[in-house]
């Protein structure tokens, strides 16, 4: 009897008619209420409110009468799901003259209710409370200055890279013929309320408390703060910080650094980094140390690593008729060391090492945008990405005990098919050779599948399927692959092996319901997930299945992450299912584009 024939019984036992009526009558009952209790809104797309919250001033400037029509063309434009840069290349080799930033108010007021309503109060209240980002810290997100020929794709380029800064909710470029063949460039941005207050009970004696501004004074600068507090003692259990400048003094190097005191677990960490920005700059690098203390309580041992690293990459145009594809190469080193550590590895059962790792790749990359809608509750891109990245990667480990070779072929592709349909696709082999043998082997393999856009009356529905399937070969003995790592994953208990396979479906309804400003959807999953070190293992007691509903809200004006509730039932062969309510903020996955990375190993952990 195969896999399989093994595992599928046993996952068609879990299901109940029970559970699967409850699940039915849940979120008719969620339906129901938002009904009853939610104003219906219209679907506003980004045109939309930057044409109700243009100043009445603007009526009489000739700065209005020049964006007001670029506003309608555009609404036309993203009426269709359709690639960014399509909208560019009609202006082609001109010269930019002008550079205009809009910059729009974070909350805009309803239109049909009086100034003095209770609602047009407080987001007006909100909207004197931020801080703008300073025009010029947008302008020095720019690739391109006045003077400059229009390039398509490095206004491509910007556009997706402005939509990811984590404090702006909104970013477009509008350009405007001018009779002497040139191009003025507009650039609207909207804020994100950047000021984030929250926390959590984790236990009777463990309460989180959250602060997080990612764009103080307006100039782009995160600063994010968590205690872990016992209330019953008012006391610091641990605490952590983190700090972000995504350019520095307009050289797009990004500074991120974040320092961890866990009881038993300190760790700090800094990293500069020049990201890749092809065709834009050729070049991209970064510096990266890190100091990693871990004591008793958390290990029995005491261990003190130290980590510097540095990498370098370099580009080159691959072809004239292919949009934004290039290669690159790509060198990094690595060196750790020990301050304090132990007489044995556990993993390796050999002595500790002091080690330097060079690590070089040779890539082929071929990176586009395009726009989505209706899939920002299941992932954290604003754009999705489309292009492939092969990357070859070759390397060498010199160590205290011993020398080893590595070699390693990472192959990613996004695709967006026919009827508004998405599939993107990683995988990733690689080993290290030793005098022995092979060692450290894997081999994964990792799909994420978007249906098309489904319309029920007001309600917009879709699909996401995604799989990771990871095997590992020759794994040291304390190395494994855990479920519970796996992003999105809900489930409350945990499995963990040198072999995994997990496969999760939901489908994710969004309404044309908001509380003040609070988006609502509504969403169904099953996740179900296998684990073991050897096949020769394959039991239905290493298999977990977690299927429930729920509903969660989001306010793209704010940089909160969405605020779930889920009811799940949560089911292992050989134990009782059990049914879990959790409240919890919950961030999206995050694709990766294919404009070039660091050069590094598959995360197997």
């Amino acid at each position: 009897m195969n896999f399989w024939q093994k595992c599928f019984p046993c996952w068609i036992q879990l299901f109940s008619k029970k559970a699967i009526l409850f699940y039915f009558c849940f979120l008719c009952l969620w339906l129901s209420s938002g009904v009853l209790f939610c104003r219906k809104t219209e679907n506003i797309t980004s045109g939309d409110t930057v044409k109700t919250a243009v100043p009445d001033p603007w009526t009489e400037n000739w700065l209005y009468k020049k964006v007001y029509p670029l506003i309608f063309k555009m609404e036309a434009e993203r009426e269709q799901e359709k690639d960014f840069i399509s909208s560019f290349e009609q202006y082609n080799g001109k010269a930019i003259s002008q550079i205009y930033i809009v910059n729009l108010d974070v909350f805009e007021m309803l239109p049909d209710k009086p100034e003095t309503h209770i609602y047009n109060r407080i987001l007006d209240l909100g909207n004197d409370l931020h801080y703008k980002t300073r025009d010029w810290i947008i302008k020095d997100m720019l690739f391109f200055s006045e003077g400059d020929i229009f390039n398509p794709e490095i206004m491509n380029l910007n556009l997706v890279y402005l939509k990811e800064l984590p404090y702006l909710r909104e970013a477009e470029l509008l350009i405007s013929d001018n009779e002497d063949s040139t191009v003025d460039v507009f650039v609207l941005v909207r804020d994100k309320f950047s000021l984030e207050l929250s926390g959590k009970i984790i236990s009777s004696s463990k309460y989180r408390l959250k602060i997080n501004e990612q764009n103080i004074l307006g100039l782009g600068l995160g600063l994010k703060h968590i205690w872990h507090i016992n209330p019953k003692e008012m006391k610091t259990l641990s605490w952590e910080t983190y700090y972000s400048d995504a350019n520095i003094k307009s050289t797009f190097i990004r500074v991120d650094a974040f320092w961890k005191e866990f009881s038993g677990n300190s760790n700090q960490n800094l990293y500069l980094s020049h990201p890749f920005l092809f065709p834009a700059i050729p070049y991209s690098g970064g510096l990266e140390g890190t100091r990693n203390y871990i004591h008793p309580p958390v290990d029995t041992l005491t261990t003190e690593k130290w980590t510097l690293g540095s990498w370098y990459a370099h580009s080159f145009g691959s072809s004239k008729e292919l949009t934004n594809a290039y290669k690159y190469v790509a060198l990094g080193l690595e060196k750790n060391w020990f301050t304090k550590r132990p007489e044995v590895d556990e993993n390796t059962n050999n002595p500790w090492q002091d080690n330097i790792f060079a690590l070089g790749s040779f890539a082929f990359s071929k990176t586009g945008y395009t726009s989505f809608r209706n899939i920002s509750f299941f992932l954290m891109n604003n754009v999705l990405p489309v292009g492939y990245l092969t990357e070859t990667l070759l390397g060498y480990e010199i160590g205290e005990y011993r020398n080893r070779l590595f070699t390693g072929l990472h192959y990613s592709r996004a695709d967006k098919l026919p009827y508004g349909s998405y599939l993107y696709f990683s995988s990733a082999w690689e080993t290290y050779f030793t005098r022995e043998g092979t060692e450290q082997s894997v081999l994964a393999v990792e799909p994420l599948f978007i249906s098309p856009l489904q319309h029920f009356g007001d309600f917009q529905s879709r699909f996401f399927f995604n799989t990771n399937l990871v095997l590992g070969g020759e794994r040291y003995p304390g190395e494994h692959k855990n479920v519970s790592s796996l992003p999105g994953y809900r489930g409350i208990w945990n499995l963990q092996g040198n072999k995994l396979l997990r496969s999760n479906l939901e489908n994710d309804i969004t309404t044309p319901y908001q509380i003040w400003g609070f988006k609502i959807g509504l969403f169904s999953f099953l996740d179900c997930a296998f684990a073991t070190d050897r096949f020769s293992q394959i039991s239905t007691k290493n298999v977990l299945l977690t299927e429930g509903a729920g509903f969660r809200i989001h306010n793209p004006a704010l940089i909160w992450e969405s605020i779930e509730l889920c009811f799940a039932l949560n089911q292992k062969k050989g134990s009782k299912g059990e049914w879990k309510i959790t409240l919890s903020t919950k961030k999206g996955l995050e694709l990766p584009d294919f404009s070039g990375i660091r050069p590094q190993t598959y995360k197997f952990q």
